[in-house]
């Protein structure tokens, strides 16, 4: 049997690291090569360390911005008519607070948010549980295999703690999520969404990114 030739090794050992290296990156912001698979980088405890977004239908448009710490919202209604006059409706309100998710590692996820109005100093809970899974992708979407993560709604409870106390509760599998994973790193994960949708004729547009670090 002839001896297989160093060069043709090499050759070998160098395609096969560069098919499984492309095989981890799937993001645009994901590192070029990880030890860890992409559920392990997913499975932990995390923190919101920073997000923006901007929810639009109508004439109504909801800013978001917070920095790990305090959240501002800026609702903005345009060409309404005040005292008689055609102008923009614009108010500002800040929040103090965490938004969190835990990612486990059976594939369910609890999620938490917690803020309080600088102002009014009224507090308001969102509580969720559910279940956390890559989808799959396909040329039609532009999406690669384990580059969006589905999160799927089990229980929710909202409660807004504004004097007379009372919770919306929901529960049950059809509220689903999916997200796409811009950046998936050990330590950081940057999530986003864009999407449009009509609803009973009315166009509703939602741009959102948002960190997460450890906690």
């Amino acid at each position: 049997m002839k001896k297989i030739g160093f060069s043709f090794l090499l050759l070998l050992a160098i395609t096969f690291v560069s098919v499984n290296l492309e095989s981890c990156k799937k993001g645009d912001g994901d590192p070029f090569f990880s030890l860890y698979t992409r559920k392990a980088r997913v499975t932990g405890n995390w923190k919101v360390s920073k997000l923006t977004s901007t929810y639009k239908y109508n004439n109504k448009t909801y800013e978001t911005t917070y920095d790990g710490y305090k959240k501002k919202v800026v609702y903005t209604v345009k060409d309404t008519t005040i005292n008689g006059e055609v102008t923009n409706y614009i108010t500002e309100q800040t929040y103090s607070g965490e938004t969190v998710t835990d990612y486990k590692k059976d594939g369910t996820y609890y999620y938490n948010e917690t803020f309080l109005n600088d102002s009014t100093g009224t507090s308001i809970t969102i509580e969720v549980n559910g279940d956390w899974y890559f989808m799959g992708g396909n040329s039609s979407n532009g999406y690669k295999d384990k580059e969006l993560l589905a999160m799927q709604v089990t229980d929710y409870i909202y409660n807004p703690l504004i004097g007379n106390d009372y919770s919306t509760i929901y529960q049950g599998s059809n509220t689903l999520s999916v997200l796409e994973i811009y950046e998936l790193k050990n330590k950081e994960i940057i999530l986003k969404v864009n999407k449009t949708e009509t609803i009973n004729f009315t166009k509703y547009t939602t741009a959102m990114e948002y960190t997460l670090i450890p906690r």
